[in-house]
């Protein structure tokens, strides 16, 4: 809701500014996260207890959602105010990793733990 409320985009505003914030926050992150993980696990430090390269995997796509810091970064970053807002609309668009991120989880057998 922080990010509909203060984005201050028209949900009109697209262009490559938008795709290229969406595809780097959904690709980027994702697969940062899930290989520095696995860069960490190489050097000695041990994932968190129950989680495996599955559940990292899952962590990386939900780390593509980008709100608050990515519509920040996108006000500061671009004086033009029309390539402004379409780069916020790019981080607005993120939240497409949940739907990805649950299907992932669906796919790899990754179930809730009473």
């Amino acid at each position: 809701m922080f990010g509909l409320a203060n984005a201050g985009v028209a949900f009109s505003a697209v262009g490559p500014a938008t795709w290229l914030v969406f595809y780097a926050l959904l690709f980027g992150k994702g697969i940062g996260v899930f290989a520095m993980g696995l860069l960490g696990e190489k050097l000695g430090f041990p994932l968190p207890r129950g989680m495996g390269r599955k559940h990292l995997l899952v962590a990386g796509i939900i780390a593509g959602i980008g709100f608050t810091v990515a519509l920040f970064v996108a006000g500061e970053a671009f004086i033009d105010p029309g390539v402004q807002g379409t780069a916020k609309m790019g981080a607005m668009l993120s939240i497409a990793a949940f739907p990805i991120a649950f299907a992932a989880a669906r796919m790899l057998g990754i179930r809730k733990k009473n």
